[in-house]
This record gives C-alpha cells, structure tokens and sequence, in this order.
C-alpha cells in the first residue's frame, strides 16, 4: 500500500502543483519547462539506479573508483546533466520549427482565394438612400488610397548627477525646482544662463544657502538632482509638446504640464534636455533652517499630446522610458537639496 500512495502522490499530487504553478505563473513556462524536463529526467535515472541490479554494478563502480569516488560521482552526475540539458534544447527545437511550419501550412490551406467579388455590405455606395441597381460586380468602385499617419512617439530618460552643475561658458540649462509654490502656477522652465567668456557654477551660494547636515555640525555643499532629456521617434516635426508630470511627496501634490517647443529629426532641435531638484525646506525654532527629509516622487506618463507640423488638431503619442531591471523607469525620486533658497519660502 505505500508503494501505491507514494506512487499517487508522485503521479497525481505533484502534477496538479505543477499545473498550478504554470497556470499561475504562465510568464515563467519559456523559463521552466527546460528545467523541469530535467528534474523528470533525472528523477528516472535516480528510481532506476534504485533498482537491485543497477545498485550492485555501482557498488562495484565506486569499489574500483576507491578514494575518488566524489569525483566520480561529480563527473558522471555533470555529464549527464550536460547530455540531458543538451538533448531537451535539441527537442525543442525541432518542435518549435515543426509547430511552425505545420502552422504556416494551415494558414496558406485555409487561406480564403480571391474571386472579385465584393460584399455589398463593404461596398461604397453612390447614395446613402439609394442602393445600387446593377450587379456587384459593376458597382463596385474603388476607394482611393488614404495618405498614412506618419507616426510619432516620446522617449524620456532620467540620470543622476551632481550638483552644484558646472555650466560651460555661453551656455542655456533649464531648470525645473520642484517647490509646491512653483508647481501650483505651472511656470515655465528656469533657464541659468553663464556668462559668454567663463563657466558658471550653479547654484552659488548666495542664491540658495548651504544648509546644516542632520546628524552633525557641517554644511552640506553638494546635492543630487536629475538630468532629463526629451527625444522623438519618427520622421515628422512636432511642436507645442506637453508632457503631464505628476509630483508627490511632503507638501508637494501637483502636477507640471512641461511644454516643448519643437523636436525635429535632426540637428540641433532632435532633443531637449532639462534638469529636476527638490528645493524643499522647513523652518526651525530659533529661525534656523533645515533640509525636508522626505524625497520627491517624480512619475513619467504613458502618453503626452504634440503638434505635428502641418496638421490642424494634436495627437496622443506614447512616452517611452528606459527599463531597469525589467521593468519601465517611469518612477523617479529626487532627494532634499540641503539649501535654503531665498527666493522660495520654506515648505514646512
């Protein structure tokens, strides 16, 4: 009766787990199915080395092996291992390709030939009211080719970098300072310019004060921001870009509606880079000032609306985003500054 159990168990409980396991997880069966082949094939060697006539033969094997018998052992077990996993991909394969041309044969056995005729249901006819007098054949008439939608599609990427920014000479960044006083009137960019013959170092101290470190009695001076840049996919030329971010974190419940104005092909208008910090603060006793500790959530939409050049309305386009660790990078978190910044009160 054990032997009959075990055997149910084996057979009839570990099935409906697996099947579970598949129907629950049916992303992973590419991934699995390659192993547990494997598992099953060595689940047979094991019950057959477990018979009295393989067990005396490896007995007699490992007697002559002596003191290497572990390497033996690990030899013969990576082998097999080898052979099986090399055998399971051959099988595969070859059903993969034998499914693929069984399927692309009943496609073309199936395949509806083409006789002429037109249903009238997909005819256009001369009159709504009115239906055709002469036969199908002779109403049909032909519609003319529509001009296609080129399309068009967002690419947005974020990176970390340091700040103070180092600004070369004769140059424009734009800025976005994530502030509830800021997000709520939705301004536009804050644009740094440096000057035409030095670089610029931004921001200086006396625009937006160091402030103190948590636990300790030093100024923090450097701080993390994000650098964002805009790219376009497809031919044509848009303008008027809105990109709906939204923002969350302490205070900060808002969304931005960031406008860019156009992207091209190529050149010097195929992308636009703009930079996001958390210029969050609160007020101490004592009138001093500290860093809000809790970080700003950026999060990057779906889609956004443009312009394209030549078009009347706008359009609905996808915003892609980098992936990390396989999943979209659509969610960004941007620390406290540690600076008062004199033109913004605090947030606290």
């Amino acid at each position: 009766m054990k032997a009959v159990a075990k055997a149910i168990f084996e057979l009839v409980v570990l099935t409906l787990l697996l099947g579970w396991f598949l129907w629950k997880y049916p992303e992973l069966v590419d991934t699995a199915v390659p192993w547990m082949m494997l598992t099953g094939l060595w689940y047979v060697t094991w019950r057959v080395s477990s018979t009295k006539f393989v067990t005396a033969r490896l007995k007699r094997i490992a007697a002559r092996c002596g003191l290497m018998i572990w390497l033996c052992v690990f030899v013969a077990g990576g082998t097999l291992s080898v052979a099986y996993l090399f055998a399971i991909k051959r099988g595969l394969t070859a059903l993969a390709a034998h499914q693929k041309i069984n399927s692309e044969a009943s496609e073309v056995e199936h395949q509806p030939k083409s006789t002429g005729f037109v249903a009238p249901e997909k005819r256009q006819l001369l009159s709504h009211d009115v239906p055709a007098k002469t036969s199908p054949l002779k109403s049909h008439i032909p519609l003319s080719p529509s001009k296609p939608v080129a399309p068009v599609a967002l690419f947005v990427s974020c990176e970390t970098v340091n700040f103070p920014l180092k600004i070369p000479r004769d140059t424009v960044i734009h800025v976005l300072r994530l502030h509830p006083q800021i997000l709520e009137k939705n301004p536009g960019l804050y644009d740094i310019r440096s000057p035409v013959t030095t670089d610029r170092e931004w921001p200086e101290d006396r625009e937006a004060e160091p402030l103190k470190a948590t636990y300790g009695d030093w100024l923090v001076r450097n701080f993390f921001g994000m650098k964002c840049t805009v790219k376009k996919y497809g031919d044509p030329i848009v303008d008027n870009v809105i990109i709906d971010f939204f923002f969350r974190g302490g205070k900060i419940q808002s969304n931005y509606k960031l406008v860019i104005d156009p992207l091209e092909s190529g050149g010097a208008f195929s992308e636009f880079t703009f930079y996001m910090i958390n210029c969050c603060y609160e007020k101490l006793v004592n009138d001093t000032y500290g860093a809000v500790l809790i970080p700003v959530i950026a999060e990057i939409p779906n889609t956004a609306t443009v312009h394209v050049l030549g078009e009347s309305g706008r359009r609905n386009v996808d915003v892609t985003v980098p992936y990390r660790g396989n999943e979209p990078f659509r969610v960004i978190f941007l620390l406290p500054s540690f600076r008062r910044w004199l033109d913004l009160p605090p947030c606290l």
